[in-house]
């Protein structure tokens, strides 16, 4: 990743990113555009808990150079879209995993707090976290839940839609991949 700078990391609401690096090629300074979504079947260890989903590049730079021809596929080629990719998901996921609310407590911590059941609303906000935390990299958010809470899975499940209908939880992982498709 030489000579290339992350300016912007941002986290969407549906387990997805938006990465922005600035870099040289070819003496002209160009501008990279990352869309990441969390990758379910990432194994732990893989580079990144991400997959790039769309790349966008514009030069950055005032103005153009005599002799400068665009973005050429010459161009392109020479920018490291992967090692920008795997970067920026590893960024994003170390900032997932870093904060909050679910990392401060204890196994025993979150069980204690899940007795006291759906009608309270922080253990409805700690269902919405820990069902954001688990759309990165996991294949089962309710699983995964009903884990850390000590409860069955379809307790879970229930759970996670009264999460939602708090609004702690915007858009089920089931949803996520038919916004925008017409389905």
């Amino acid at each position: 990743m030489d000579g290339w700078t992350l300016s912007v990391l941002e986290e969407g609401e549906h387990g997805d990113a938006r990465a922005v690096f600035e870099g040289e090629v070819d003496g002209a300074r160009m501008r990279v555009e990352l869309d990441l979504a969390a990758d379910r079947l990432a194994q732990d260890g893989a580079p990144s808990p991400f997959v790039t989903t769309a790349v966008r590049v514009s030069h950055a730079g005032v103005g153009r150079r005599l002799g400068w021809r665009g973005i050429t596929s010459t161009l392109f080629r020479k920018i490291p879209v992967a090692s920008l990719s795997e970067a920026a998901g590893r960024e994003m996921d170390k900032r997932l995993k870093g904060r909050g609310l679910v990392q401060e407590r204890s196994s025993e911590e979150l069980r204690d707090l899940a007795k006291r059941g759906p009608k309270d609303d922080e253990v409805l906000r700690l269902v919405g976290q820990l069902y954001s935390e688990a759309l990165v990299g996991s294949t089962s958010p309710a699983r995964d839940i009903a884990e850390k809470l000590g409860l069955s899975q379809a307790t879970a499940t229930r759970w996670i839609r009264k999460s939602r209908d708090k609004g702690y939880i915007t858009a089920l992982r089931s949803e996520i991949g038919r916004e925008g498709s017409g389905a």
